[in-house]
């Protein structure tokens, strides 16, 4: 999980392929929306809307200074979008070791550390 302008933003289970977005509306309501991934497996493109986007095991999400959003799953999958326009989900391009993504970092804009399950960092 990952917070972006006091909005809360999920990866919601690695097996479902969504991001939801939590939003406090009252002292202990929630209004819980999708806000990328179908929930349907399938193979990604390299260029996806939000509302069609498969993501394969979704299982890290950081945002950086500029609202830029990295999403990270299995199988060598990093996306990149933002929730704060119509920007269409990008995969960018890498190996990363054949490994699990399990972490994201953010240090500038544009730029996302990643680090694997074999202890590897790109």
């Amino acid at each position: 999980m990952a917070f972006w302008r006091n909005e809360l933003f999920v990866v919601d289970g690695a097996y479902s392929g969504v991001i939801r977005k939590v939003l406090k509306t009252g002292s202990r309501d929630f209004q819980v929306t999708s806000v990328l991934g179908t929930g349907v497996e399938g193979q990604p493109t390299n260029t996806m809307s939000k509302s069609s986007a498969t993501l394969i095991y979704p299982n890290q999400i950081a945002f950086d200074l500029s609202g830029n959003a990295f999403i990270g799953g299995g199988a060598n999958y990093l996306w990149k979008t933002r929730f704060d326009d119509s920007s269409p989900v990008v995969r960018i391009p890498g190996d990363f070791g054949g490994s699990w993504i399990l972490g994201i970092a953010t240090a500038r804009e544009g730029v996302a550390y990643v680090s694997t399950d074999q202890g590897s960092m790109f």
